[in-house]
Parts: structure tokens; sequence; C-alpha cells
């Protein structure tokens, strides 16, 4: 298997050049939890990317608009610092989050077209 890191993605989809590496690399985390290998056999790595590259288009949606992201903590003794939580990662089964991004929709056809259907007899 291809090893997928944040140089990996920003190779592949130039728009995120500018994101921030760590970012990039909990998206590849969340993606990991969520795309099997075994299922998917070659169509696996474009699968990946393309979950990782929605999943960071969300987040960096989220960051932007401060919207939906609410505040984990904050200090105040001579500074005052403000931390965020992490927005949570889409479900594979809500195609309708997946929808919100042209990545999202390659990686519904990607799975789409190498995800055998399952017939019980």
């Amino acid at each position: 298997m291809t090893a997928i890191n944040a140089t990996t993605v920003k190779m592949r989809f130039p728009v995120f050049r500018e994101a921030p590496e760590a970012l990039i690399e909990f998206a590849i985390e969340e993606a990991d939890l969520q795309v099997d290998e075994a299922m998917l056999g070659k169509a696996y790595v474009p699968a990946f990317l393309y979950l990782t590259a929605h999943i960071l288009t969300r987040a960096l949606q989220t960051l932007e608009s401060g919207v939906g992201v609410p505040l984990k903590s904050v200090s105040v003794g001579g500074e005052i610092s403000y931390s965020y939580a992490t927005p949570d990662a889409p479900k594979l089964t809500d195609a309708s989050d997946l929808a919100t991004t042209s990545f999202g929709m390659r990686f519904l056809e990607i799975t789409t077209l190498n995800v055998p259907a399952v017939a019980i007899i």
C-alpha cells in the first residue's frame, strides 16, 4: 500500500497546499477509520485520498466560518487562550454530508463502483 501522508494529499490536491499539516494528518486519521482496504482493493488509495480531501474541506469550512466549532476551553491569567473542539468526522453512511463537496461525491462514486452488491439466497 502507498503511504498516505500530508505531502501525498498536497501533491494530489494542490488546493490544500497551504493547509496546516496537522489538520491534514487529522483528516487522514479520520479517513483511515472509515475506509477498508480489503473491501476496496485497487480503489483503496483513490477512495482514501478523496475521503481525506472531503473531511479536510469540511474541517476548513467549519474553521473558516467559526460555526459549529464549539469552544472547548478558555484560560485567563495574564493571557487569553482559546481552544476549539475538533469537528466530528462525517460518517460514510451519511451520503448527504459526502454530497456537500466534490471530493465526497467522487469518493461515493469510487466506492459505489468498487463495492460488490451482496445477494442473500
